[in-house]
């Protein structure tokens, strides 16, 4: 077998055997293997959703790493390369960003139900490390700070447990390929195969939500946005129940979208420390300042 850099794409690679080609994906990282490990898995657990990920074709040593090579999503696009193009204001715009969300979303919950079995689990312990990073966080004010952990703990007394299952771990942007009414989940280092359900799609409303704000669109439509996806999550859960399988209620997604908010207000602020460049700085403080107060709104919302 002979492989073949491709000279425009340095990630595309071409596997050549007698007369086959194959175009794939390379990666070169330090948990190359972890995440070979992870596909062969998600590939050997159910055949319902092989549609959704590359499949692995092979791990290489190399001198500097492991190069993990991956299926070549043809004709697929990134979402963050998508919502780039959306940079120009139209007046289809947030609708189109929300009838992504909503494909996302839909496809996200579609892996993970078809995945493999789901069993409740205990979110005391995530919960924690999220209430020891807002102890961290500077832009929340102590009273803000103070109704958030009055919030959590209150959350954790009433819904103690929470559906688990296959999780990604990362949903970017950037981890995210579609293709018309596909969609491609990407980058699996960061697999959990006992995660929560709710983190994947609490995540990237989070992140969607932070790209609106990139992108200068107003805190109303941002605001319209996150709102409408929330809804339709919370309708998936509510149809899942009807169906008579394993849901998370509303209280359970109104806790994932208050710790994905502010793990990712708190990565935010550590990025802000690392003297980047100017521009990412200035889109970092508008993001923290939309975060802080969209946490703040859902406190005076939610009493």
């Amino acid at each position: 077998m002979k492989i073949i850099i491709n000279s425009d794409f340095r990630d595309l690679f071409c596997l050549e055997h007698k007369r086959a080609q194959i175009y794939c994906f390379g990666k070169l990282s330090p948990s190359s293997a972890r995440e070979y490990n992870n596909l062969i898995f998600l590939e050997n657990s159910s055949s319902k959703i092989n549609s959704f990920f590359p499949k692995a074709l092979g791990l290489l040593n190399t001198s500097h790493s492991l190069l993990l090579l991956s299926e070549y999503a043809e004709s697929f696009t990134n979402l963050s390369v998508i919502l780039s193009k959306l940079i120009f204001p139209d007046r289809n715009r947030t609708q189109k960003i929300i009838n992504i969300g909503k494909l996302v979303l839909r496809n996200l919950n579609s892996l993970q139900r078809h995945s493999f079995e789901i069993h409740l689990g205990s979110i005391e312990k995530g919960t924690v490390e999220t209430l020891e990073k807002l102890k961290e966080i500077r832009k929340l004010s102590d009273p803000i700070k103070q109704n958030l952990i009055k919030k959590i703990n209150n959350s954790l007394n009433i819904i103690p447990h929470a559906s688990k299952g296959l999780s990604h771990g990362d949903l970017g942007s950037r981890n995210i390929l579609l293709k018309k009414s596909k969609v491609f989940f990407v980058d699996w280092e960061y697999m959990k195969k006992d995660g929560f359900l709710f983190y994947d799609p609490c995540t990237f409303i989070t992140y969607l939500v932070m790209r609106c704000v990139q992108l200068h669109i107003s805190s109303k439509e941002v605001c319209c946005i996150e709102k409408i996806l929330y809804n339709y999550l919370n309708e998936t859960q509510n149809g899942l129940a009807k169906q008579g399988q394993l849901y998370d209620n509303e209280d359970i997604l109104n806790l994932g979208k208050c710790n994905s908010k502010i793990e990712t207000l708190f990565e935010y602020e550590k990025q802000l420390k690392t003297g980047a460049l100017s521009n990412f700085l200035k889109q970092r403080k508008r993001q923290i300042s939309y975060l802080t107060y969209s946490i703040e709104k859902d406190i005076i919302e939610q009493r």
